[in-house]
């Protein structure tokens, strides 16, 4: 029954019918993995299926989910043919990525979270500028979602081609953007440097986003367009940080700045750092010591740099 209402739902929805005929090679494979999220899921499937862009390709991979995800999947999977559902016992987002990568068929990758939304014409839009200027990377502007409140946290004014590893890390921002959702890959580049998301861990966006932002050809800006990204209690950055969250988080970072440092990736090296250790009173920080590429330096009250060492 309840599968029943929402097919019904989302056929409304949907400003347009399908046909039953797929695309070979589709131009995008937008890859969405779910865990628990069907609170969010229907509005995420109804921006991904009315996409102007038509040939796409829609994998949902369920990471053992416990609420109701699954019977929605199946849902959409019975509303439009261009939808692919997987299934895994819960393995964390990467491996729901990588299973997502290792059937995709389009000739780029786009990733969305299932709590988020995009723009109707997104991915049209990235993958127009990635083509044209033959870019292994699009990005496109990111907005905060909380409740009702909005708020740009990454804009672009124009369409512009980067090539510099320090021009492409400063632009996507990696020290605060580190997620792929708001980009497009091409999928024979991917492959190509074998880039994959580590699996097991809470925080894999930092790691996969870092090498193929290093090496990608070029980067090129796309305006105009938004990804939603909500935020909520129950997300893995916002919820609730566990002493294996604290530890992916700090040991992703680490892994980046490793990657940076052996691949001589030219960036500031104040432009991306990870907090090796904090020593406080009670619960408030005296000191911390954070590392970048080239430094370690020590802070007072987690704020205030007192001392400093070249590590690299």
């Amino acid at each position: 029954m309840v599968c029943d209402t929402v097919t019904n739902r989302l056929t409304k929805s949907l400003t347009t019918m399908f046909t039953k005929t797929k695309s070979s090679t589709p131009a995008i494979s937008i890859i969405v993995p779910v865990f628990n999220a069907s609170e969010y899921l229907e509005k995420c499937f109804i921006s991904l299926v009315n996409q102007s862009l038509r040939g796409i390709e829609l994998i949902f991979i369920n990471d053992g989910s416990t609420d109701n995800s699954m019977s929605l999947l199946k849902s959409f999977a019975d509303t439009d043919d261009r939808v692919i559902v997987l299934e895994q016992n819960n393995q964390k987002q990467g491996a729901a990525r990588n299973n997502g990568l290792n059937i995709a068929n389009g000739e780029y990758i786009g990733f969305v979270d299932s709590d988020d939304y995009v723009d109707p014409n997104f991915f049209e839009k990235l993958l127009s500028a990635a083509k044209e200027h033959n870019a292994d990377i699009a990005i496109a502007p990111l907005s905060k979602v909380r409740g009702s409140r909005l708020s740009i946290k990454w804009d672009f004014k124009s369409e512009k081609i980067y090539v510099s590893d320090c021009d492409k890390f400063i632009t996507c921002d990696q020290k605060k953007n580190t997620g792929p959702c708001n980009k497009v890959f091409r999928s024979e580049f991917l492959r190509k440097h074998g880039i994959s998301f580590p699996e097991g861990t809470y925080y894999e966006d930092g790691p996969f986003t870092a090498k193929a932002v290093h090496l990608a050809n070029k980067l090129v800006t796309v305006p105009g367009v938004m990804y939603y990204y909500v935020q909520h209690s129950a997300s893995t950055i916002h919820g609730k940080q566990t002493q294996k969250h604290l530890f992916d988080a700090a040991k992703a970072k680490k892994d980046v700045i490793e990657y940076m440092r052996k691949n001589n990736v030219d960036i500031p090296p104040h432009s991306f750092h990870y907090t090796k250790s904090v020593t406080k009173f009670v619960i408030f920080p005296l000191y911390c010591v954070k590392e970048n590429i080239k430094y370690e330096i020590l802070y007072l009250f987690g704020l205030i740099p007192i001392a400093w060492r070249k590590v690299f």
